[in-house]
């Protein structure tokens, strides 16, 4: 894997699905003709995928249903027709396809984790196009992915992709004057202040920048960013190929970060997939600790100040400052009530610097 280069392709259900519901052929056999171009200059390409729902959207349904149920309906019948599609025109280009559905609780799970990330692998390297969708039937808030954005993050992260490309309905980020006719696109973006900048704009500016999907897709640079992962957001309406985006020949947002990839294994696994069951509070020195060794530090018993929540030897916790920032995860070497007897204490290893993974931002 270390000398297999990996593309992630999210397309949003704007670029393909109509307005009518009605899955847009062209566009997908379009997306497919630019994977083979792809494939011919060294890359694997892995597909994720919205327009499930979209799809479904067009059958009849009984009335009574909830917003909730109406969504997974739609998803269940969307679904089949979705990848029906994709590997008609995946066949007509000479590509198999594969489907995984995939939950937020798919990745909590170490070995589910691996397990993904192996049969990922397995399908590049024997030619199939393995595409990607969150399962919407499972619509509890703690097992699924907040967005498809949140889910191609994760999988670029988890397959240490050289690069993730956005496909939507616009070409990038704008940067809008307080009058609307006056914008201007973001090209580039390559240093940690101006990602934060641009951030907490859009953030600010939910009239001039629609309805939040701009904001999921900066939430999902934000972790690609601090893994090192090239990201793009651009048009997926454009005639021109996929490769334009990479070579930067068409217009586009494009998001280069100063730093390289060294994160591998269960730190990798802590970063993208860990669920944190309770909370460790450092106090100032051992929070100082942690942020001057970001990837290397180890939290002793004489760095706690306190914690939140009940969680045993093995459990990933997540590690904040007395202000309440969040400084990252790891795995504890104590039950929570045992800490408690030894908070204080020097040369007690609460989480070993392997096990811990200090983020530069907050996700999600």
């Amino acid at each position: 894997m270390k000398n297999m280069r990996i593309i992630v392709i999210k397309v949003g259900s704007s670029v393909i699905v109509k307005k009518s519901g009605r899955i847009d052929y062209n566009r997908i056999s379009k997306i497919f003709n630019d994977i083979i171009d792809i494939d011919r200059d060294g890359y694997h390409v892995i597909l994720i995928t919205s327009g499930a729902v979209a799809t479904g959207s067009t059958s009849s349904f009984s009335c009574g249903m909830t917003k909730k149920l109406k969504k997974q309906f739609f998803a269940s019948i969307g679904q089949p027709k979705l990848m029906q599609f994709y590997s008609f025109i995946a066949n007509q280009h000479g590509k198999s396809v594969a489907q995984l559905l995939l939950t937020r609780n798919d990745f909590d799970n170490r070995e589910q984790y691996f397990a993904i990330k192996n049969t990922i692998l397995m399908l590049l390297m024997n030619n199939h196009v393995p595409i990607i969708n969150n399962n919407d039937i499972l619509q509890n808030k703690n097992c699924t992915f907040r967005d498809n954005d949140h889910l191609a993050a994760c999988i670029g992260g988890m397959m240490n992709a050289d690069s993730v490309i956005f496909l939507s309905s616009t070409d990038g980020v704008y940067q809008y004057s307080f009058q609307e006719t006056n914008h201007k696109l973001i090209e580039l973006v390559k240093d940690k202040k101006a990602f934060d900048e641009l951030y907490q704009y859009i953030r600010n500016e939910q009239s001039y920048n629609g309805t939040g999907g701009m904001k999921s897709k900066l939430n999902a640079i934000k972790l690609l960013f601090d893994l090192g992962i090239k990201s793009y957001i651009a048009s997926g309406h454009l005639e021109s190929g996929i490769d334009d985006i990479l070579f930067r020949k068409v217009n586009c947002s494009y998001f280069e970060p100063q730093k390289s990839k060294k994160i591998t294994g269960i730190r990798k696994w802590l970063t993208i997939g860990a669920i944190p069951s309770g909370k460790i509070y450092a106090s100032i020195i051992g929070g100082n600790v942690l942020r001057r060794n970001r990837n290397r530090g180890s939290l002793l018993a004489s760095g706690v100040k306190k914690i939140s929540g009940f969680f045993i030897k093995g459990d990933v916790v997540s590690v904040y400052n007395e202000d309440n920032k969040l400084l990252g995860y790891g795995i504890t070497e104590y039950n929570s009530s045992d800490i408690l007897s030894i908070i204080g204490k020097k040369s007690i290893i609460i989480i070993h610097a392997n096990y811990f993974y200090g983020f530069d931002n907050e996700y999600f």
